[in-house]
């Protein structure tokens, strides 16, 4: 666990969700969800990492509001999540947040073991 100022991480929920399944018609149900918490220090997105999320992005996603949500906690990903499992749900001002990728280390002063990771509202 990470030792910063409380002052600048705080804790916030994130929804999880176990693996799918899929029935015999091929249908896919999400997995259960549960709810677990994480401290993490959450910025809205700069012009750095926006610029990046826009070359990477599919065109569709490009203009949703996101944020950097910094954590030592490690989420799942869009990307981690494949095809029978959902990424994660970051809590945040009482919206709901996918986490879509981890972000490079690089803009930390802190040179601390952490991750960071985008994620962009849904719903």
């Amino acid at each position: 666990m990470m030792q910063m100022p409380p002052d600048i991480f705080k804790t916030y929920s994130v929804k999880r969700y176990a693996v799918g399944t899929v029935d015999s018609t091929g249908t896919y149900s999400k997995g259960a969800e549960t709810t677990v918490s994480i401290t993490a220090n959450i910025q809205p997105e700069d012009s750095q990492s926006r610029w990046q999320r826009m070359q990477t992005m599919p065109e569709g996603q490009r203009e949703e509001a996101a944020i950097i949500v910094i954590t030592d906690s490690e989420l799942v990903t869009v990307e981690d999540a494949g095809e029978d499992q959902s990424p994660d749900i970051v809590v945040y001002e009482s919206q709901d947040w996918e986490v879509n990728g981890r972000q490079p280390f690089g803009h930390m002063t802190i040179a601390l073991a952490h991750y960071e990771y985008l994620a962009t509202r849904i719903g």
